[in-house]
């Protein structure tokens, strides 16, 4: 395997890991501001410790993602982040 192969292979790999970050980060965003917009308490549980977002102390709505939903959820980001940036890219090949 030439160095120009390994080169193109990471730098593929990191272009795809970026797409899974920005597409991770924008979930992220749409799920705090929707929470605040409709009045829900949003918590996010990692074993004993979690995040609690919540416009209205007193909000009956309440919506609780414990950690395998988010393990599930960065999982599906992920595989649609990598198959979006694979279709993208089926064609591109390094220079030669």
């Amino acid at each position: 395997m030439s160095l120009r192969r390994l080169a193109g292979a990471a730098s593929a790999l990191v272009f795809a890991l970026t797409v899974v970050a920005f597409a991770e980060v924008g979930l992220v965003a749409l799920l705090v501001v929707f929470s605040y917009a409709l009045k829900i308490r949003l918590i996010i549980a990692t074993g004993s410790a979690g995040i609690l977002f919540s416009p209205d102390p007193l909000a009956r709505v309440e919506v609780r993602l414990f950690g395998a939903a988010i393990v599930a959820s960065m999982l599906g980001v992920f595989a649609c982040g990598l198959i979006s940036a694979g279709w993208r890219f089926r064609f591109w090949r390094p220079r030669r």
